[in-house]
């Protein structure tokens, strides 16, 4: 509103009456005629302009006077009459009183009146009177403007609105009612949003009130904070009027995205999803649904920039949640049905899920040897399969179709299924997203017994004696009956007693001779059927080590002795090699040693410069071999060889002592060999010896080597003392190659045995010529003088007893002789025959 307001008003001009005629009453005005019209505010200043200008040099205003229609008297008067204009008397009525000042030093002069009050309006007429001129009149209309007094806004409930209002529902109805009071002339009313004019229908009430009424349908978003004006105003030269409301809104969300990459999803894998809606007042809720069902237990993370929301939800994908519809939900809770929804149909990739299934018109995962079985390989994979393959025992399996193994794409088949099938298999798969494995499914294949691959398969026993022989068989199923049989024509096929529990049988086999040592055959059956290759069993003869051969003293130090020796035959067992050394001097045991490998000895730590006698022999689990009888002597040493001579030289005496000994002992030797020779000649004839059984149920061997090429071999050995000498012998039994001997005197030197003879018609029983080296086939011989008469045997002590005991060398077994029992020549003969007599050295050891 203007503080000032400045008219500058020409007043119309026109003249009455004749110039010097001072007039003192109004002067009407012509209704009619058209005068310039002014506008003042209420409480502003008008500036009403008159000229008062001379109209010539000699003439001057004597007198000014200003009315106004309304009143009809001068309401301000100027009087210069008696001088000079500038300093005349001015005059003011009641009605402008102070007010108003005509100011005649502005050109042209002005009346102001301030302030302005609503009563100073309508027609004035400034009239100048000159002292020579016709009086002038200038005339026009003031009209003073009343600025509204009150405005205010209404809501159709009469509440007044101020500042902000709402919030409202978007596309909801508002109506707002503005109302002026006061003014003059009469304000328009208008509603302006936000600067731009949207209403100018305002009417008045009866009451002189101005009021517009605003009515909006439906609000719209744009209408959000937006600034709606009622604006009065009656005049353009004032600031108008006017009020205002601000709207506040809830919005609608206006769009929902998923804004996520939309790929795959990969099983297993955490995934962060985001979905953005914009547009909602205040910011949309945004929730994830998942099928149409709300996803709970995830997390969520919002977040609002500007009209923007934001949710990232982390997401683990499953298996399960492929070709799942993911669903964002945006919605305001302030305004009802404003949910909105974006949705996702996902893809979830995932490595294979694998199962073994049977085939077709199988329901078993047990199956009969030599029928067929199908696997189905079951895969569920997002994407497909790229390769797939199949596992039996944690090894890969490959198409071979020799031994009836093919694979095709998913499918394992494998045709006459055998045992070894049995077993785990799995399959695999492949696609990008990595491997899958199946749970391992068992085969299980039914089949007829087989032999258990690491049974004992050969058993070694003498004659007489019981072997058991266990038959294991493997089978599926187990329930396993079992059938025995030899292999030997001699015994037939006759089947042999046993028992049987589970997958093991055990039978029982005596040998009665040599000859019964055969191949045992065992089968199994079960409801698979019999089994197709029997067990086949071995029984072998075993017995005692023979006697080691050539054995030699290689070397000989002043305190060790080295021996080799080759070994006999092991009978059957491991054998293992001994040695016994003893000092002859001192006669006692200085060294024993076994050796494990083979019959090599090395014995040190000896006396030097003495004799030993060195016994080495063999043993197994069945008993020993005969001993070999060695002597050895250790070298002196050095010096004592080197201090002899000058010892000899001064003892004469002794020299001729150690001469004569010398000589007798010479003599000996020389008859002794003349005797052994004279034996020998006698006795060329073929002469069996005898050696007693290891066992009551020794079986008989006749894979000896000659005694007489052991000779030959053995330089070494030394004939034993011990030894019994039979010198006259008569004939041979041609039935037998042992030679029946009945000689008038069978001389022995054992030692701690007194000498014995026999009466020229009985036996001679030696207790150290029994069988030896090859003829322990022969076992005891049974001496008799005839067929079919009565084996007599006399003990070396000098017991003439039917039934005696002897005792073998080195701690043999006992061997009992029965008085009744009868010669065999034909067994003798079965077993003995090919052999030839050789003499014989027997070697026994020192008792």
């Amino acid at each position: 509103m203007y503080e000032v307001l400045v008219l500058l008003m020409y007043l119309f001009p026109f003249t009455t009456g004749s110039s010097g005629i001072k007039l003192r009453t109004a002067v009407n005005f012509d209704e009619s005629q058209e005068f310039p019209e002014f506008i003042a505010i209420v409480g502003s200043s008008a500036e009403l302009l008159c000229n008062v200008s001379r109209p010539g040099p000699d003439d001057a205003v004597s007198l000014v006077l200003w009315y106004r229609t309304d009143v009809n008297a001068p309401i301000y008067s100027v009087d210069a009459r008696n001088g000079n204009l500038m300093d005349a008397k001015h005059f003011s009525s009641d009605i402008l009183g102070s007010r108003a000042f005509f100011d005649l030093r502005s050109q042209p002069a002005i009346m102001r009146i301030d302030p302005v009050e609503e009563k100073d309006g309508g027609k004035y007429r400034c009239r100048v009177d000159y002292r020579w001129a016709r009086t002038l009149n200038s005339a026009g209309t003031l009209s003073v403007i009343v600025p509204p007094k009150e405005i205010s806004i209404f809501n159709e409930k009469g509440d007044i609105l101020r500042k902000t209002i709402g919030p409202f529902d978007e596309g909801s109805e508002l109506k707002l009612i503005c109302e002026v009071k006061g003014g003059k002339p009469k304000p328009s009313v208008t509603w302006w949003k936000n600067g731009e004019l949207i209403d100018d229908d305002y009417t008045e009430t009866s009451l002189g009130v101005v009021h517009n009424v605003l009515t909006i349908f439906s609000l719209k978003r744009d209408d959000l904070l937006s600034r709606f004006s009622c604006v009065a105003n009656n005049t353009n030269i004032t600031t108008p009027l006017n009020t205002s409301v601000t709207i506040d809104l809830y919005l609608k969300p206006v769009d929902v995205q998923i804004t996520s990459f939309k790929r795959p999803l990969s099983a297993g894998k955490k995934v962060k999803i985001s979905c953005a809606s914009r547009g909602s007042q205040p910011p949309a809720q945004l929730t994830w649904w998942k099928d149409n069902m709300p996803m709970s237990n995830i997390i969520q993370e919002v977040s609002v920039n500007q009209s923007i929301t934001v949710s990232d939800l982390i997401l683990v994908p499953s298996r399960e949640d492929n070709g799942m519809t993911l669903t964002c939900v945006s919605n305001n809770p302030k305004i009802p049905q404003s949910t909105i929804e974006d949705k996702w149909k996902t893809m979830v990739f995932y490595k294979p899920k694998v199962d073994i299934s049977l085939g077709l018109n199988q329901n078993s995962w047990t199956v009969a040897e030599d029928r067929e079985i199908h696997l189905q390989c079951q895969v569920d994979a997002n994407p497909s399969v790229v390769r797939s393959g199949w596992y039996f025992n944690d090894q890969i399996l490959h198409n071979n179709a020799i031994q009836g193994i093919i694979i095709h794409n998913l499918t394992l088949m494998i045709q006459r299924v055998q045992r070894h099938h049995s077993g785990r298999y799995r399959c695999f798969a492949n696609n990008v997203e990595g491997r899958g494995e199946s749970e391992n499914r068992a085969i299980k294949v039914e089949f007829s017994p087989i032999c258990r691959q690491d049974q004992k398969i050969a058993y070694g026993v003498a004659v007489n004696e019981t072997a058991y022989i266990t038959c294991e068989v493997e089978a599926d199923p187990p329930d396993v009956t079992f059938r025995w049989s030899f292999n030997s024509s001699r015994l037939g096929q006759e089947l042999l007693t046993h028992s049987s529990e589970g997958l093991k049988s055990m039978a029982s086999f005596t040998a009665k001779t040599k000859h019964e040592y055969s191949a045992l055959y065992c089968w199994g059956r079960n409801r698979v059927g019999m089994q197709r290759k029997p067990c086949v069993f071995s029984v072998i003869f075993i017995g005692p080590p023979e006697p080691l051969k050539n054995c030699t003293i290689t070397n000989t130090t002043i305190d060790s002795i080295h021996l080799e020796c080759v070994a006999g035959n092991d009978g059957g067992l491991q054998q293992f090699f001994f040695l016994e050394v003893y000092n002859s001097q001192l006669e006692r045991l200085s060294a024993n040693i076994t050796s494990h490998s083979k019959p090599e000895f090395h014995v040190s730590e000896l006396s030097e410069a003495s004799r030993f006698t060195l016994l080495v022999y063999s043993a197994n689990g069945k008993g020993k071999s005969s001993p070999v009888a060695l002597t050895a002597k250790t070298k002196p040493k050095p010096q004592e060889l080197a201090g002899a001579t000058p010892s000899l030289l001064l003892s004469p005496l002794l020299g001729i002592v150690i001469g004569t000994v010398g000589s007798l002992v010479l003599v000996t030797i020389i008859v002794i060999v003349i005797i052994r020779m004279r034996g020998y000649e006698e006795g060329k004839g073929d002469t069996p010896d005898q050696k007693p059984a290891s066992s009551s149920n020794e079986l008989l061997r006749d894979d000896i080597p000659d005694s007489r090429e052991q000779d030959s071999k053995d330089p070494d050995i030394i004939p034993s003392q011990d030894d019994w000498n039979c010198l006259p012998r008569r004939g041979v039994d041609q039935n037998c190659c042992e030679i029946l001997v009945t000689s008038d005197r069978c001389v022995t030197s054992h030692v701690g045995v007194p000498e014995q003879s026999t009466s020229n018609t009985s036996p001679t029983l030696q207790k150290n010529c029994g069988c030896h080296s090859d003829y322990e086939n022969c076992c005891i011989a049974e001496f008799s003088p005839g067929k079919g008469e009565s084996c007599i045997h006399r003990s070396p002590a000098g017991y003439n007893t039917t039934l005696s005991t002897f005792q073998r060398p080195s701690g043999e077994e006992t061997v009992v002789l029965d008085s009744n029992s009868r010669c065999n020549s034909r067994g003798l003969n079965s077993t003995c025959r090919n052999k030839q007599s050789k003499e014989r050295k027997f070697i026994s050891t020192a008792v």
